[in-house]
């Protein structure tokens, strides 16, 4: 019984870490995706400068 319930709290510890960690990832990717078109449109302006001196 004891063993039983050791197993059941190493399990329920490694899926409570586990729930962190992708709830930490998405946390994360959702700033990510939030920022997304400020990026491109970072990338889009310099590259026009870019062909803009090479013209």
């Amino acid at each position: 019984m004891a063993a039983s319930l050791a197993i059941h709290s190493r399990l329920h510890v490694a899926l409570r870490i586990a729930a962190a960690v992708l709830g930490g990832y998405a946390f994360c990717w959702g700033f990510v995706a939030r920022s997304l078109p400020r990026v491109w449109l970072v990338l889009a302006g310099a590259a026009s400068l870019v062909q803009m001196g090479l013209a």
